[in-house]
């Protein structure tokens, strides 16, 4: 093991010298060396994300570049407690980001942004696209170079809001649908990394039932299932497919139980499972039904076994499903998300313990296989608090332990895995008591980077 002195010596010569000279493995072989006591929070740094430090061959500062260094060296602890608000300002975030604890402050996006959808595109790039922003719905769709580690300037969409989804087309377009106003969809052009420019197509296609709020897969044939919603006026029991081969829709099988806000997955065997929800009276539909890609008929598959208001679904590698959703704390006066994973197969819904995550926290499948639970809100009754943990959650025992924390507390945020297995965190929201889909003077504009275990 090279010693401290040298790897503080040598980190000091790459941000001099440029990342191009960077040895490899030097920040692994720094982080490899931490008392034994911290290591449950080290995340292994791989080479591409040596790219982030190249900001600081532009400091000249050498106590910048030193507070930095020392941070990711492990000689600097993490500042105590959740940071609530943005922790860098644009001008800032291009010269040289914050390096303390397991994540990375990158460049902010060009504006501040909540309840966007997130897309991995197949160059590895990940599209933002709607949610809201300081003047109300953001009609843009903004990618972010995981290489250049940076967002590109953003294309223009007829529509913005929340409650949107995003879904990756096998010929590059982005299928974009939902949105606070409109009732039609979208496909998106992403131009290519080289083009630092907002061109690209987007064009409207028109739906056989408008609907916004409505479940959103797509199919292991490349079609896009949209599943209830809401058209301004009814919950609909209605679902239609989309086909990007001739750009139309067409009307499937009615749900078992109308429903909007809705959760759905493709299993592997073609077949689609759908939970979560609500009613036309706005009560929790605990009611898990799937869609037969074959017969294009829905059924019922079960309850779910707790009174869930439910946040994400997620599909596993090995064919289960894990649904996670807020309710009311057993042990105290306030709210805990809870996991149930669901087996498609054995036709079982089991609860599983969960501890530590909070509600509205962001769940993201790792590439092992495990989820990660960010950010959220503790709520109690004293009221509610941006939270900053950072989880790892094993799907099959529902085992938790903290990992991480964020530079900044934040919910109302996006999550996206980057081709190394790293975590893109975006936006979001720092005021606890904020309300999803509406705008606020504490919308954060940063994004931070969750470096791969």
């Amino acid at each position: 093991m090279t010693d401290r002195t040298t790897i503080d010596d040598r980190l000091l010569d790459w941000l001099a010298d440029g990342p191009a000279h960077a040895p490899t493995g030097l920040l692994g072989e720094a982080l490899a060396d931490l008392p034994a006591q911290r290591r449950r929070q080290r995340w292994g740094v791989g080479a591409p994300w040596g790219r982030m430090l190249r900001y600081g061959a532009a400091v000249a500062a050498g106590a910048a570049l030193t507070v930095g260094l020392l941070a990711v060296a492990g000689e600097l602890r993490p500042s105590p407690g959740p940071v609530v608000g943005p922790t860098a300002s644009p001008a800032a975030s291009t010269v040289l980001p914050r390096l303390i604890g397991s994540t990375v402050i990158t460049q902010p996006m060009f504006t501040a942004r909540a309840d966007a959808a997130s897309v991995v595109l197949a160059d590895g790039r990940v599209l933002l696209v709607r949610g809201v922003d300081p003047e109300g719905l953001a009609r843009w769709a903004e990618p972010f170079d995981p290489v250049a580690v940076r967002f590109i300037a953003p294309q223009t969409l007829s529509q913005g809001g929340a409650d949107t989804s995003a879904v990756l087309l096998g010929d590059g377009r982005v299928f974009v649908t939902g949105g606070s106003i409109g009732l039609s969809s979208e496909l998106v052009e992403v131009p290519p990394p080289a083009t630092d420019d907002d061109s690209g197509m987007v064009r409207g296609v028109t739906q056989d039932r408008p609907r916004t709020q409505a479940a959103v897969t797509r199919l292991l044939d490349g079609r896009v299932l949209l599943a209830g919603g809401w058209d301004r006026s009814d919950t609909l029991e209605t679902a239609e497919v989309f086909d990007p081969a001739t750009d139309d829709f067409t009307l499937t099988g009615e749900l078992v139980v109308p429903r909007r806000r809705a959760f759905a997955v493709t299993l592997p065997n073609g077949r689609v499972l759908l939970a979560g929800g609500v009613d036309g009276s706005d009560a929790r539909v605990l009611t898990v039904e799937t869609w037969d890609s074959v017969t294009e008929a829905w059924s019922r598959f079960g309850e779910l076994p707790l009174d869930l208001a439910v946040t994400s679904v997620t599909a596993l590698p090995d064919g289960a499903v894990m649904v996670v959703g807020t309710r009311q704390a057993p042990s105290y006066a306030g709210y805990v998300s809870t996991p149930v994973r669901i087996d498609p197969a054995a036709g079982t819904l089991t609860a599983l313990p969960g501890n530590d995550i909070v509600a509205d926290a962001t769940i993201t499948l790792l590439p092992d296989g495990d989820l990660v639970a960010i950010g959220g809100r503790y709520l109690d009754q004293d009221g509610p608090i941006p939270w900053s943990s950072i989880v790892r959650l094993d799907p099959v025992t529902g085992a938790t332990r903290e990992i991480a924390q964020l530079q900044t507390a934040r919910w109302r945020h996006s999550a996206a895995v980057l081709p190394d297995g790293s975590v893109l965190i975006v936006g979001g929201d720092s005021d606890a008591e904020s309300i999803p889909g509406r705008t606020d003077p504490t919308l954060l504009d940063s994004a931070e980077i969750l470096l791969r275990p």
